[in-house]
């Protein structure tokens, strides 16, 4: 998460014009701070307030599911909405962008358009695909708590938010470990279909911005890049010395190939 709040303040001062002032760490966590409140409260504490009502005539295990229920349309929506705009459009360009270069990444591939543009717009271990796992194990979590009063709800959905990541990560990277196994289809192929409203094929002048990375952004802490050996990558990747690389589907292939040129 550092090294994320690293990158977006790097990327935001980069996007800044002449004499605007660069963001500091200190106002980074400040706009952490409430977003992550916001999302809180209408994620969380809100689908506990709009649901708290049906306890007086449904059983308790309905009431958790119907929240969910409303939890996951909020969360749907929110993403269909956005994605109604140019911005936002533009920006889920660049998201595919980004998801190609990690595919390409991963399979040790020279980071340039022509060995990029092959790859899935989608990716197992996606943000999107972990918010979508956040709102299955929530739901679940949340129904082992019971009839409880409305106060009590609402602070426990709160509370276990750490809890809920936690378990919701871990199933995110255990499906993505075993993407090349028929099974693994359950757990990551309804994230891959979510990203069908997050990610679109981009355009040449988001592959740039992708690959390589600018020499400012280099110049941060990051992990020496392991190289990947035929052992440690899923069965459907494996190549030949010197053939093309055979595009993983994982399970699902959500986005069509890009248009040639793009």
């Amino acid at each position: 998460m550092v090294k994320g709040m690293t990158a977006l303040q790097w990327s935001a001062n980069v996007s800044l014009g002449e004499g605007e002032e660069e963001l500091s760490g200190r106002q980074m966590a400040l706009m952490f701070a409430i977003s992550l409140g916001i999302v809180l409260i209408v994620f969380f504490a809100s689908p506990a307030l709009i649901t708290g009502w049906l306890g007086a005539f449904l059983p308790s295990f309905a009431v958790h599911m119907v929240e969910g229920a409303v939890r996951a349309a909020l969360l749907l929506g929110y993403l269909w909405l956005i994605g109604r705009t140019n911005d936002a459009r533009r920006l889920f360009g660049y998201y595919g962008a980004e998801h190609k270069t990690i595919h390409a990444y991963e399979h040790n591939l020279p980071l340039d358009a022509a060995h990029i543009q092959p790859f899935s717009c989608a990716h197992p271990r996606c943000g999107t695909s972990f918010l979508l796992a956040v709102l299955v194990v929530s739901t679940l979590v949340f129904a082992f708590i019971g009839d409880v009063p409305l106060e009590w709800r609402v602070i426990s959905r709160i509370a276990l938010v750490p809890l809920v990541a936690g378990v919701s990560y871990e199933i995110l990277r255990f499906g993505a470990v075993h993407s090349d196994q028929p099974w693994a289809v359950v757990i990551t192929g309804p994230g891959l279909w979510l990203q069908r409203l997050t990610t679109a094929n981009p355009t040449m002048p988001k592959w740039r911005s992708q690959s390589p990375p600018p020499k400012p952004y280099a110049t941060l802490r990051q992990p020496a890049r392991r190289r990947q050996t035929p052992a440690s990558l899923p069965k459907s990747t494996h190549r030949a010395q010197g053939s093309e690389p055979v595009v993983p589907s994982y399970g699902v292939m959500p986005f069509p190939p890009a248009e040639p040129g793009a």
